[in-house]
């Protein structure tokens, strides 16, 4: 079935052509219904020819029907795409067909929320704030008002920003909408280092099981890992208006200030006059000191209105379980906030070599303080006492973190002196000891015999990473930053290494080669047997010399595909490692259901899905079956494939060419070649989703595409068309957008699919309370639809909703570093 142009009807050339396109009458179809006034107007054309051209249309659309017998026979060409299961295969018909659109649709973010009192960090026109994510809500509601959606309410955020883990890294992002919805419980999480977390148990959180994965909180369990951000450096473009001496004054008076007397109290005479000469200098005047007793003599030096005018502002007027960080320094550089935390530890800090304490009975002034450190890269333990009923906040700095105070300007104390580097509590997880040594194995180790090693005994055997690659008795001890860091290093000089193997090899010749295989880091017998060499002729070739340029083109062409395969591996496990190392990590002590009865909250954050937050920093948060198809579409068709290419319209941020490269390596296939067959895109608004969808056409004719898929269909719409208000708008719209996607679908041969999320419905007491999203407009349209749901561990189950052909069904499959399997 072939779409006819327009430049086809007779009487429509190429310039009216374009008149009827820019008047909207794009297809042969709005053509025909229209009346021969209405196309005289529109085009401005006489009657005779606006009749001609109508008729035209008719007669072409005649060809729209067909006899059931054709549409039989043409079925019969029908492909199908293996999506990796036998069993998902069988309930589909055979697998994903094409001249279709097949729906996936599973759990969406509703309900991915944190309790109100989260606190978290936001920017406004680069000024940043710390507070409770209901404040932020409360304080856009006032703005902007809220709009009912989904299973809760949204508030737009148009300035807002969020610090966000993106492509390996953090940085500022988007948060275009504010999310609220009540629910009756939450998940409790106390982690080793002393945060509290509340959240619903769909909320994800970043963790380390073989590799760095997203979990429901409700799937994480005591004794698993949480990241947090190694650092969050300068995080501000405005000026504070604060120099260092201003900090240094602000962190003192916040840990030793009072309002009444307005006065800082210090024992330490370098600090009263350093404290006198800094009030003179600023504000023009002599402060009175006044020497008052308590186990020792100790130095009040009273203040005047003017400091707490010029300098102090509210904080002049807080008790000290209200304190908090000045805002001048939340929005200053790394400088002013290094001079804040000399001026805090100095006045409420005990400094030792074993131990750095300091103590609040302000809970936000803890967290904030906490955040000021995470700045300069210390990271704080934080724990709860209670002394004759009053709760004090108490914050430990330790391991390396103690030395890292060397930078900060103290006036009187002097930071922890630094040691010789050993295992710490706090320090990497032996959980990445464990991943680094199968890594080392995989790529640079073992099978050397008596050879030369990258990673030698002797030379090393006094270096802690050596240990850690090759022994499995430190998975159970935590790696300093800086035996991480060798070992990182270790890793990219082996990646050279291989790399540069790999460029000599085609020009090597025997004489050279038995110098080149001593330098490779891995067995080269036993890549040879691998390769399917018997022992005796890799011997002979060794000793003796290739029987002929057959035989030394075939040993090159081995060695070069283990090579390959290495670089691969050590590529993907070097792009974990430089994560790793952008991260750090907790520990979950103890998980508990409580009872919550109020509003949890979450950002709407397009790029990335994550955001910093927690009363200790923390980062906050599944298109599997739409990487495989990817894959399994340019396989040959005894394997389930078509030979052609994919195209993957991406709005959510979701494709990792990592991820497809784990499922060519799994089916045998270079991965390089697997992503070269596949087209990536990143649409940012629907109609650039509508554009890009209609673009594939075009590709089809000339690129081979056999697959599109949109991840996802609905996301971009939920987030443009908010509110009861919009959703007539947003269904019209979304209806022309699958209309479209069956026509490219049949049109080119070629298999659509588009995932998509569910939403819960409060009105649903029994059975499932979810629904997809998209409503009638999408659940008519689809001609296959998929709920998938998660089951124990890596399974998954997958129920065939609808289908024209076949009944409903369940299957269960399991998600895999190879990919999708049964």
């Amino acid at each position: 079935m072939r779409m006819v142009e327009l430049e086809e009807l007779d009487g429509v050339g190429p310039a009216i052509a374009e008149k009827l396109r820019q008047a909207g009458y794009d297809s042969i179809e709005s053509i025909a219904v229209a009346t021969t006034g209405e196309l005289m107007e529109a085009i401005e054309i006489g009657m005779r020819q606006a009749v001609k051209i109508i008729n035209a249309a008719r007669e072409a659309s005649k060809m729209g029907y067909e006899r059931a017998i054709d549409v039989f026979e043409r079925r019969k060409n029908l492909a199908r795409i293996t999506t990796g299961s036998q069993t998902l295969d069988r309930i589909l018909g055979g697998g994903v067909e094409t001249l279709g659109v097949t729906e996936l649709f599973g759990e969406f973010g509703s309900g991915k929320c944190v309790a109100g009192d989260t606190p978290v960090l936001y920017f406004n026109s680069s000024v940043p704030h710390l507070e409770s994510i209901e404040e932020v809500y409360r304080k856009y509601e006032r703005i902007s008002g809220e709009t009912p959606f989904e299973n809760g309410f949204v508030v737009r955020t148009p300035d807002l920003e969020v610090i966000g883990f993106v492509d390996g890294g953090f940085k500022k992002i988007r948060a275009p909408m504010l999310y609220r919805e009540r629910v009756g419980r939450v998940l409790r999480l106390r982690t080793r280092r002393g945060r509290m977390l509340e959240l619903s148990g769909m909320h994800m959180l970043l963790t380390f099981d073989g590799g760095l994965k997203w979990k429901r909180a409700f799937e994480l369990g005591v004794g698993d890992l949480v990241a947090v951000p190694k650092t969050m450096g300068e995080w501000s473009d405005a000026r504070s208006g604060i120099g260092e001496d201003d900090a240094y004054f602000l962190g003192f008076f916040v840990a030793e200030g009072t309002r009444n007397p307005l006065s800082v109290t210090t024992s330490d005479g370098r600090l009263r006059d350093w404290i006198v000469g800094y009030v003179e200098r600023r504000f023009g005047f002599s402060p009175t000191v006044v020497e008052v007793r308590r186990k020792s003599v100790a130095h009040q030096i009273l203040l005047r209105k003017k400091v707490a005018d010029e300098l102090l502002g509210e904080l002049s007027l807080k008790k000290s379980g209200e304190k908090r960080v000045p805002e001048s320094v939340l929005a200053g550089d790394l400088n002013v906030v290094r001079a804040f935390l000399a001026g805090y530890l100095e006045g409420d800090g005990y400094l030792s070599d074993g131990t750095v304490e300091v103590t609040t009975k302000s809970k936000r002034l803890a967290t904030e303080v906490g955040y000021l450190f995470l700045r300069i890269g210390i990271h704080v333990t934080k724990s709860v006492k209670n002394v004759r009923g009053e709760r004090y906040f108490r914050l430990f700095i330790t391991g390396d973190d103690r030395y890292k105070l060397e930078d900060l300007p103290f006036k009187s104390k002097v930071a922890p002196r630094r040691s010789r580097a050993k295992a710490q509590r706090h320090g990497y997880p032996g959980e990445m000891a464990a991943y680094l040594r199968d890594l080392y194995k995989k790529t640079l180790g073992g099978g050397r015999g008596s050879l030369p090693k990258l990673a030698e005994w002797k030379p090393n055997r006094g270096e802690t990473f050596y240990h850690v690659l090759t022994r499995s008795r430190f998975d159970e001890i935590e790696m300093t930053e800086t035996t991480f860091a060798r070992v990182k290093e270790f890793f990219e000089e082996g990646f050279k290494r291989l790399a540069q193997l790999r460029q000599e090899l085609p020009g090597l010749t025997w004489e050279g080669f038995r110098k080149f295989y001593r330098r490779l880091p891995f067995s080269f017998r036993g890549s040879m047997r691998n390769a399917g060499f018997s022992g005796s002729s890799v011997s002979n070739f060794l000793w003796r010399g290739p029987k002929d340029q057959e035989f030394m083109d075939r040993v090159k062409e081995a060695l070069r595909r283990e090579i390959d395969r290495r670089l691969e591996i050590l590529a993907d496990g070097l792009r974990t490692i430089g994560m790793i190392s952008e991260l750090r990590w907790d520990r979950i002590e103890k998980i508990e259901t409580v009872p919550y009865d109020g509003f949890v909250y979450d950002f709407v954050v397009p790029e990335g899905h994550t955001f910093i937050g927690g009363d200790l920093p923390t980062v906050m948060h599944n298109s599997q079956i739409a990487h495989q198809l990817c894959v399994n579409v340019q396989l040959p068709p005894e394997q389930g494939g078509l030979g052609g290419r994919a195209v993957f319209i991406d709005t959510e941020n979701t494709f990792r060419p990592e991820r497809i490269s784990q499922m060519a390596m799994a089916v045998g296939v270079d991965p390089k070649v697997i992503l070269d067959g596949i087209y990536v895109a990143r649409a940012h608004t629907t109609d650039h989703q509508m554009l890009l969808a209609e673009k594939v056409s075009d590709m089809a004719k000339t690129d081979g595409i056999k697959l599109l898929v949109i991840d996802s269909l609905t996301a971009l719409f939920r987030t443009e068309y908010c509110g009861r208000g919009a959703l007539a708008e947003r269904q019209q719209k979304l209806g022309r957008h699958i209309a479209e996607l069956h026509k490219v679908a049949e049109l080119n041969g070629m298999a659509v699919v588009v995932t998509n999320q569910v939403q819960a419905r409060p009105d649903v007491f029994f059975g499932d309370p979810t629904r997809p999203v998209g409503g009638h407009v999408l659940g008519h349209a689809v001609t296959a639809r998929v709920y998938l749901k998660k089951a124990k561990a890596n399974s998954r189950t997958a129920t065939l909703v609808d289908h024209p052909c076949m009944p409903p069904e369940t299957a269960t499959f399991q998600i895999t570093e190879a990919g999708i399997r049964d």
